[in-house]
């Protein structure tokens, strides 16, 4: 508490005073040791504002390993989710959406590369509602190793699609534990002629008021499909497009 205007703080163990360390500087001193923790910003070239997320957790470091491929996602919109993707390693990693739900509207998420993981925090934690929009919630083109698992994509006029799969050479896909509600189609995988999709699981999903298909799948070789319930609308006798 005597730093002045413009002046770095450092917290030396029990309060903080001021350093003369560096310009935008904050110093953490170790307790009763020769050791500090520096934490210094960059010369901005643009406004930028870094928010701190209102729970308990450990920020993590590009230093520490693996664990770099994994970033959560708190803000509950479409451009995070997709921001949080892009920003995984080149050789994939895991997005984990935190429970709330989030409004996508016209918005949609692409999986950008390949190896990656998409976890919500389970089916009634974690929604993805795509409102009136008519388009997909979820797209997976031309990529390995998609995994996309805990987690409810919602509409409110059952014209949108789930997931979408399409494109090249998209092999090793599971999904698994989602639940698909009040869509045109829950699970589209319709690969036309185009090369086929192989090795798809779908596994313990729940497809329930699906106006058109809640797993539509053409061409697709291998595919596991286990423990998944179909209900609602989609399986009414009067309904002129099955559940699957």
């Amino acid at each position: 508490n005597s730093a002045t205007s413009g002046q770095v703080i450092k917290w030396n163990g029990s309060a903080w005073a001021a350093a003369n360390v560096g310009d935008d500087d904050i110093v953490f001193e170790g307790t009763a040791n020769n050791f500090e923790t520096t934490l210094t910003v960059e010369d901005p070239t643009k406004d930028n504002t870094l928010t701190l997320p209102d729970t308990t957790g450990t920020l993590l470091t590009t230093d520490q390993g693996d664990v770099t491929g994994i970033i959560y996602v708190y803000t509950k919109t479409a451009d995070a989710i997709q921001a949080a993707l892009d920003a995984l390693p080149d050789d994939g990693g895991t997005v984990i959406l935190k429970p709330g739900t989030y409004t996508f509207g016209s918005d949609k998420v692409t999986i950008p590369k390949n190896n990656v993981t998409l976890k919500g925090s389970g089916s009634r934690s974690t929604i993805i509602d795509k409102g009136t929009d008519t388009g997909y919630a979820i797209q997976i083109g031309s990529k390995t190793g998609t995994s996309i698992s805990g987690l409810t994509i919602t509409g409110t006029t059952a014209g949108a699609t789930g997931i979408d799969i399409s494109g090249s050479n998209v092999d090793d896909t599971m999904i698994f534990d989602c639940k698909f509600h009040y869509l045109k189609y829950g699970i589209y995988a319709n690969m036309g002629t185009i090369s086929s999709h192989t090795d798809l699981t779908v596994r313990n999903c729940q497809m329930e008021d699906i106006t058109y298909y809640g797993l539509y799948l053409k061409d697709t070789d291998n595919a596991i499909i286990s423990g998944n319930t179909i209900a609602g609308d989609a399986c009414r006798p009067a309904n002129p497009f099955p559940g699957l």
